[in-house]
């Protein structure tokens, strides 16, 4: 059960973030919890962020900066979990925020269900400060996830496994479970894939834990470069493990094949080159074989599976190349 005030560390990875860094991590420091931990590590930043992050830590002591040589996200935030001292852990972005007092509401969520992990979701907020709510499939009253559930809606691709941002973590629940080092997409699906396979309790809400903002620079919109090859890796991975350990769920771990598939399609607009052209192929062919295995989880999914599956790819390339003026 959770403790009448037990201690939160928020974990924030942090490059190049001198811009962003200082909003988010006041906006936990405006949270009414007074057991706080803010660990916040620069990975190799090469701008202002390492002085910045300084000057802030000398006037709250909650706050503690840890600096090390670039890495990777996946290397800072294991080096946060290894410093993390609290009874509950929450990762953050450093170009986000917290909703305010959400805290406090998911601690009483945690403590009401006495659960695992409290999945919310997040506000959008655009470059011109417009904002929206998530539209996700999520029932508005909390949900239980209960053991294998977790791990099945995971496998069905269910908006709230897509990240470890948006959750509250019982410390236990994570343990020794650390990030693949060294990948740059989808590590931290795979990251909350490998803690939901412990036998856990998970509550999901339609509560707004982040304040999500979108840049251009995201992995959604920017070109295609070899990092987006790790989303095949990591459904790779996921598969080998569910051929291995639950068998009985082998056709949701080729679900999670072919939307690892498709979205390395939708990535591969703009990839030139022989090579591409093969791997291409290659999707296509993976999605066709595996299409009875295919859970849509959203309308966009749903499209472009139609189209690959009617061999209309080259189609649906030249149609998003359009809307995107190119």
């Amino acid at each position: 059960m959770v403790g009448m005030n037990p201690k939160i560390s928020i974990l924030i990875p942090v490059y190049n973030g001198e811009a962003t860094i200082g909003r988010a991590v006041r906006s936990v420091l405006a949270q009414d919890e007074t057991d706080l931990e803010v660990i916040v590590v620069n990975d190799g930043s090469t701008d202002g962020t390492a002085a910045l992050l300084d000057e802030i830590a000398g006037e709250n002591p909650n706050v503690l900066p840890i600096h090390q040589k670039n890495g990777g996200v996946s290397k800072a935030r294991n080096t946060a979990l290894e410093h993390a001292t609290g009874e509950y852990l929450m990762f953050l972005d450093a170009d986000d925020e917290l909703a305010p007092g959400i805290l406090r509401k998911t601690l009483v969520l945690a403590k009401n269900h006495d659960c695992d992990i409290v999945a919310g979701t997040c506000i959008r907020i655009r470059p011109d400060g417009s904002s929206f709510l998530s539209d996700m499939p999520i029932a508005e009253v909390p949900t239980i996830w209960q053991g294998e559930e977790a791990l099945c809606a995971s496998l069905r691709d269910h908006p709230s496994t897509y990240a470890v941002w948006a959750k509250l973590y019982r410390r236990e629940a994570i343990g020794e479970t650390r990030f693949v080092e060294g990948k740059k997409l989808h590590e931290d699906s795979f990251f909350l894939f490998e803690i939901l396979q412990k036998d856990l309790k998970m509550v999901v809400t339609k509560l707004p834990i982040v304040h999500y903002h979108l840049t251009q620079s995201s992995a959604s919109r920017a070109a295609f470069s070899e990092k987006f090859l790790d989303m095949l890796y990591f459904a790779q991975r996921k598969l080998e493990i569910i051929e291995e350990k639950y068998p009985h769920l082998i056709p949701l771990g080729k679900n999670v094949l072919v939307k690892a598939n498709m979205a390395l399609l939708k990535t591969m607009w703009s990839a030139k080159g022989e090579a591409y052209k093969k791997l291409e192929k290659q999707c296509q062919k993976t999605i066709r074989e595996n299409g009875k295995y295919f859970i849509p989880a959203i309308k966009v999914d749903k499209i472009l599976f139609l189209f690959v599956r009617l061999h209309l790819f080259w189609l649906y390339k030249g149609i998003y190349r359009l809307l995107r003026g190119r």
